[in-house]
């Protein structure tokens, strides 16, 4: 009796299974449903909001030089469009679906302070997940080059501040409004750099007015910014400490004796030393303040 009722269940299970389970023919009956009259060059409100976030993997590079910041990782874009909601009981159950920027609408971002590109971020074999509910998640990757501001004032025990800043492009603020999806940068996949530590990584969001042809417009932005440490243990080795045993071997010219003949020529190797190791460290260092 017990066998017999152990079976009805399973039978049971795997029928509903069968039926509330993903199908081909109901996913492409959904998209057809969905994406028969959707315009993609028609954004989902008059004001859509975008959620924004980063998901750093490492820094690649600061050259003090240069001004310059590379990071790679990846943003996480997230926003709501009720065209693409469904009810799910209508299709076995199916709880979202992968979509390309060729077939719905995305924002059009770039990244404000980039400097080798200025495109707009976009790639459609990028997949975008529609959830039933409307709401889209995207995450595009990349390698990011922007400028960053330099401060080399206690160089080579210096902090950094360096950010990417992320701009909407031809929305305004009436139009089109960036939200931080997250008050921090996610660092979960953070692989370490062997220069620079990462002390601190967050997102700020900010509003920039412009006027064009007597008209204001405004835009906002977001910034994800990343506070760094140099690691110091190579420029104390090969920076400082030969300066210090070259400034005590200066010092000591002085123990030579004056009949000896050979002060002059100790001094002038000496300033060869100085001289020489200066100008092997001149190129790593920073031209401005």
């Amino acid at each position: 009796m017990e066998k017999g009722v152990l079976q009805l269940l399973l039978s049971i299970a795997l029928y509903r299974s069968q039926v509330l389970g993903f199908t081909f023919e109901a996913e492409s009956r959904l998209r057809t449903d969905l994406l028969t009259n959707y315009s993609l060059k028609v954004r989902p409100l008059s004001v859509t909001d975008v959620g924004l976030a980063f998901n750093i993997i490492t820094v690649n590079d600061l050259v003090t030089r240069t001004q310059t910041f590379s990071v790679s990782g990846y943003f996480t874009v997230v926003w709501n469009d009720t065209r693409l909601e469904w009810n799910t009981t209508k299709y076995d159950d199916i709880m979202f679906i992968f979509s390309d920027e060729t077939e719905i609408w995305r924002p059009s971002l770039v990244v404000k302070n980039a400097i080798d590109n200025l495109d707009v971020i976009a790639n459609e074999h990028i997949p975008l997940r529609v959830s039933n509910e409307g709401r889209i998640n995207w995450n595009p990757p990349g390698i990011y080059k922007t400028y960053c501001d330099i401060d080399i004032t206690y160089y080579p025990f210096d902090f950094q501040l360096c950010s990417v800043v992320i701009q909407s492009w031809g929305y305004n603020i009436r139009e089109l409004d960036l939200k931080k999806y997250r008050e921090d940068v996610d660092t979960a996949e953070y692989v370490k750099n062997g220069e620079w530590s990462l002390i601190e990584a967050f997102s700020e969001r900010q509003e920039e007015t412009r006027t064009l042809s007597s008209d204001a417009k405004t835009y906002a932005t977001v910034a994800f910014k990343f506070r760094l440490q140099r690691r110091p243990e190579y420029y104390g080795i090969n920076i400082i400490l030969p300066v210090v045993v070259l400034s005590i071997l200066s010092a000591l010219v002085f123990v030579l004796p004056p009949d000896s003949g050979e002060k002059m020529g100790y001094s002038l190797t000496v300033l060869l030393s100085f001289a020489v190791f200066l100008t092997l460290i001149a190129d790593r260092m920073h031209k401005t303040k």
